[in-house]
Parts: structure tokens; C-alpha cells; sequence
């Protein structure tokens, strides 16, 4: 009898095959976390953290971070999640945001925070 082992995506709560993603720009002088929600900045089209307090675009979700971004060197093209199902434990918020002050808005853009369910 030989053993599997499975690793879950964590970040992901819905269909997979639903899930829409396109390559961004990160903006210069960040570090971004795999799972971090990012707004875009109106201006320049570029990507980062998503802050509801800002005025420059980014107070509006674009968008959920796909994999770890070190861009405080440069601009970095990476890919991010633009819609699907994601579990909302596991988005990354600015500050001290969570998940319902950011969920009708990530909706309105087609990016759903759900509680993760596991599938037997």
C-alpha cells in the first residue's frame, strides 16, 4: 500500500478552473504576501496593497495577490487573481481591515471572500 500526500491550496475557496488571472505590476517599494489584497493606483495602473482610507484608486479592490512579490528594488510584473472564490481567512488586509469591511466591494468586482470548506 503506498502513501499520498496533499498539499491544499488554502488561499483558494471555490472552483479553481473559475478563477481569473492576469499579469500586473506591482509598484516599486514594496514587499507583497501571497494572498494580499491590492487596489490599483488610478494614476499609474500599477498594483498595490489595497487601502480603504486612500483616495488614489487603491480604496477600490482590484485584485488578490497569486504569489510572494519582492518589488523594493523595481517594478515587478506578477500574476494576480482578478475574480473567483477565495478564502476570506487567508486574504491578506491592509492594516486593521478584515474581510467584511472589504467583502461587498470585492464582490461589486467579481472577487468573492467565502469561509473555506473542505471537500471530501
Amino acid at each position: 500500500m503506498s502513501t499520498q500526500s496533499t498539499t491544499y491550496e488554502n488561499l483558494i475557496a471555490g472552483d479553481q478552473r473559475k478563477i481569473v488571472n492576469v499579469k500586473a505590476t506591482i509598484k516599486q517599494g514594496q514587499v507583497i504576501t501571497r494572498g494580499t489584497l491590492l487596489g490599483k493606483i488610478t494614476a499609474s495602473g500599477k498594483l498595490t496593497e489595497a487601502v480603504a482610507a486612500h483616495n488614489d484608486g487603491t480604496q477600490n479592490p482590484y485584485a488578490i495577490a497569486a504569489e510572494d512579490v519582492d518589488a523594493t528594488a523595481g517594478d515587478v510584473v506578477t500574476t494576480v487573481y482578478t475574480e473567483g472564490e477565495f478564502n476570506d481567512r487567508a486574504v491578506v488586509y491592509s492594516y486593521t481591515s478584515t474581510a467584511d469591511d472589504w467583502r461587498a466591494a470585492c464582490q461589486a468586482t467579481g472577487i468573492y471572500l467565502r469561509p473555506a470548506v473542505p471537500v471530501y
